[in-house]
């Protein structure tokens, strides 16, 4: 099956279709972050608009050969030019290789736009299908230097692996 998608800047108006995913229950067991309901919807509403006036970050939003939303990845800069890729699928697209394709175009666009001095992720161990996802669109799992990323302590590698992007330019 060709999958053809494309990927476009997230805007304001995608955040009804970025919350259906955050708040996904497959996704969930996956994210270290709290269910968002109607009681602070206005918070993850205010978080969203701020994050895309910043300069330090974007998100891009997949879309199928029907044109419908299928998922987004989002780069966001932790440190100085050191960027963590994030993704999301919907459940029905999970498996299809949608999420591949889609990190893939997203790095292209993205470093078309940025010049990060590295890209990273943290995913967890049980999660194999992200994991995999990332190493195809070379990233590769690597033990983290806590002394040179001293923001990332509080990450628990217990349950978490540290993927960089080597692949293409080494950035």
């Amino acid at each position: 099956m060709s999958k053809k998608i494309t990927i476009r800047k997230a805007k304001l108006t995608d955040s009804e279709f970025l919350l259906k995913i955050h708040n996904e229950a497959v996704k969930r067991k996956f994210i270290n972050s709290l269910k968002v309901d109607k009681k602070n919807i206005n918070v993850w509403n205010q978080w969203l608009k701020q994050k895309l006036k910043s300069e330090k970050f974007i998100i891009f939003i997949g879309k199928n050969k029907f044109q419908k939303e299928f998922g987004y990845v989002s780069f966001d800069e932790i440190i100085k030019n050191v960027f963590e890729v994030r993704i999301g699928n919907l459940p029905r697209f999970y498996g299809k290789g949608f999420g591949s394709l889609m990190l893939s175009k997203s790095i292209i666009k993205f470093l078309k736009l940025f010049k990060p001095k590295k890209i990273i992720s943290i995913v967890k161990k049980n999660n194999i299908r992200s994991s995999k996802c990332f190493i195809k669109n070379g990233f590769k799992r690597k033990k983290i230097n806590f002394t040179k990323h001293l923001n990332l302590k509080k990450i628990n590698l217990k349950k978490d692996d540290y993927f960089e992007f080597i692949k293409k330019n080494k950035i």
